[in-house]
C-alpha cells in the first residue's frame, strides 16, 4: 500500500513540476534548473526515486554530461548515478568507467525528467547522445520513477505510439549496424 502512495506523491510532484516546465522557454529552463544546487536537488529526487525492480539486476555507474546551451562558455555540469543493489547515489562528477555516458543539455534532461520528451526520440533527434549500455540506457526513466510522456493517452493512442517509437528503435539501430564497420562486416558475412 505504502508504494502505491509513495508512487502516486511521485507521479503527481513530477506532473506539477512538468506543467511549470512546459510553460518555460529553453533559456528559461536552463536558467532555473542549470546551478549546482539545483542539480544536486534534481539527482538526489532520481536516487529517491529509484526503482530497484526496474534495474533487473543492474550494478554500476551512469555518467551524465549536462551542456548549457543559453549561457556561453559555460563548462557542462558532470554527474554519476551509481547504482549498487537496491540503493542509488549521485555525486558530482563523471566516472571514466561508467556503463553509461549521456551528454544532453540541461533543458533536455529536465524535459525527458518530467516526460515532456521521450528519452529514445531525443537520442533519435540529435538532443541526447548516449554511449555504453544501451539496454541500461533505455531503462533510465522506468529505472528512476520517471513518467512516460505517453502516460495521458487513451489505449489506442498509447498502442499507436508505442509502434512509433519502436520504429524509432528500429531504424536508430538499423543504421548504426549499417553505419559500422564491425556491424556492418557482420551483416555482411551472415
Amino acid at each position: 500500500m505504502w508504494e502505491r502512495v509513495e508512487t502516486a506523491v511521485r507521479v503527481a510532484g513530477i506532473r506539477v513540476l512538468g506543467r511549470w516546465v512546459g510553460g518555460m522557454d529553453d533559456a528559461t529552463v536552463e536558467r532555473r534548473f542549470g546551478g549546482r544546487w539545483m542539480q544536486w536537488l534534481i539527482y538526489q529526487s532520481m536516487v529517491m526515486s529509484f526503482q530497484p525492480r526496474q534495474a533487473f539486476g543492474f550494478n554500476g555507474d551512469i555518467a551524465y554530461e549536462l551542456s548549457y546551451e543559453h549561457s556561453g562558455t559555460r563548462p557542462p555540469a558532470l554527474w554519476t548515478v551509481r547504482v549498487r543493489g537496491r540503493s542509488a547515489s549521485a555525486v558530482r562528477g563523471a566516472e571514466p568507467s561508467a556503463a553509461v555516458h549521456i551528454r544532453m543539455s540541461v533543458n533536455s534532461l529536465m524535459r525527458i525528467l518530467v516526460g515532456q520528451l521521450d528519452s529514445v526520440a531525443a537520442m533519435v533527434e540529435g538532443r541526447t547522445e548516449v554511449n555504453g549500455d544501451l539496454a541500461v540506457a533505455s531503462r533510465l526513466v522506468d529505472m528512476f520513477g520517471g513518467i512516460s510522456p505517453v502516460g495521458h493517452l487513451s489505449p489506442g493512442e498509447l498502442q499507436r505510439a508505442e509502434l512509433a517509437r519502436s520504429r524509432q528503435v528500429r531504424e536508430l539501430l538499423s543504421d548504426l549496424v549499417a553505419n559500422d564497420p564491425y556491424f556492418g562486416g557482420l551483416t555482411s558475412r551472415v
